[in-house]
């Protein structure tokens, strides 16, 4: 272990546990129009525009 000026050491199990699969961030691009028609349809679903095009792509159901 080592051990930092004032602050302790490392402790077996601290910090943010490691996840398996991590979502990167990606950039897409869209005409107003196209973004705004992805908006409504979300919206009717109570759902966020980056959910709805998750469940479209990921699982192909955007439905409720």
């Amino acid at each position: 272990m080592t051990e930092t000026a004032g602050r302790g050491g490392q402790r077996k199990g601290a910090g943010r546990p490691k996840v398996e699969r991590k979502r990167k961030n990606r950039i897409i691009q869209f005409f107003d129009e196209e973004w705004s028609l992805i908006r409504e349809k979300a919206a009717k679903r109570k759902m966020s525009p980056r959910e709805y095009l998750y469940r479209l792509t990921e699982k192909d159901d955007v439905s409720d």
